[in-house]
C-alpha cells in the first residue's frame, strides 16, 4: 500500500469490513485473501462486486472525506437537473465539511428531512448528522447514533446515486466511475476547499460540482 492510501486507510480490510453486510457472497471469500484496504478493493472491482466496494470503501476512510467522497458522486448525477430541496440537502452537506461545526450538523438533519431520509441527498445529510454528538434534540439526554450508521448512509447515497440511472450498463459504469472518485480522495487529492470568513463554500464554487469535474479529467 502506498504511504497515501496508509494515511486514510490506517485499518487492516477485515477491522473495517466487520460492521458491512456483503451483497455478493464472494465478497468475504475476496477478503479472507486480501492484505490490505486497497488489496480488498482491487479485489472486489475485478469480481464485479462494484456495490460491495463502495460500502466498503465509504466505511473505510475518515467520516468527512467518506461524505465529501459521497457529495462528488452524488452531485455527478443529480448536479445537471436539480430540484430546490436537493441543492438544499447537497449545500448543507458541504457546508459541514467546510467547516464541521455542531450548528451545521443539526442544519444537516433538517435538510435530510425536507428532501426524504431515502434520497442520495438525504442519506448524506444524514450521514453528517450521524457523524459524532448527539442525535437527540438539542437539551435533551445525549443519544450517539450506531458508530457505522454515518458511514453506512454514505455508502447508501452512492449506490442509490448510481441507481438513479435506470439502464444497467450505465449504472455500473456510474458505480465503477464512483470507487474510481472514491480512491483519489483517498489518496488525499481532490478534497474540498476550506472557505474564508467572508465567503462560504457553495455547490457552485467550492463544491463536488468543481472538484468531480477535476477527478473525472484526471481518470
Amino acid at each position: 500500500m502506498d504511504h497515501e492510501f496508509e494515511r486514510m486507510l490506517p485499518k487492516d480490510a477485515a477491522s473495517i469490513a466487520a460492521g458491512i453486510r456483503f451483497h455478493h457472497k464472494i465478497s468475504t471469500d475476496l477478503l479472507a485473501k486480501s492484505t490490505s484496504p486497497i488489496d480488498f478493493i482491487q479485489r472486489l472491482m475485478a469480481a464485479d462486486c462494484d456495490s460491495d466496494a463502495i460500502r466498503f470503501l465509504a466505511q473505510a476512510m475518515p467520516i468527512r472525506e467518506s461524505i465529501w467522497w459521497g457529495l462528488l458522486c452524488v452531485w455527478r448525477v443529480f448536479g445537471p437537473t436539480p430540484e430546490e430541496k436537493e441543492v438544499w440537502a447537497i449545500q448543507a452537506a458541504v457546508n459541514w465539511v467546510t467547516d464541521p461545526s455542531e450548528t451545521r450538523r443539526r442544519a444537516a438533519s433538517s435538510a435530510a428531512h425536507a428532501v426524504g431520509n431515502n434520497t442520495a441527498p438525504g442519506c448524506l445529510t444524514n450521514a453528517v448528522f450521524w457523524s459524532g454528538g448527539s442525535i437527540g434534540k438539542v437539551g435533551m439526554p445525549t443519544v450517539q447514533a450506531p458508530e457505522t450508521s454515518a458511514a453506512k448512509a454514505v455508502g447508501g447515497a452512492i449506490l442509490l446515486a448510481a441507481a438513479k440511472v435506470k439502464k444497467a450498463p450505465k449504472c455500473r459504469e456510474f458505480r465503477r466511475e464512483f470507487i474510481l472518485l472514491g480512491l483519489e480522495v483517498a489518496r488525499g487529492k481532490n478534497l474540498w476547499n476550506t472557505p474564508t470568513s467572508t465567503k462560504e463554500a457553495s455547490v457552485n464554487e467550492h463544491s463536488a460540482p468543481h472538484a468531480e469535474e477535476e477527478v473525472v479529467a484526471s481518470t
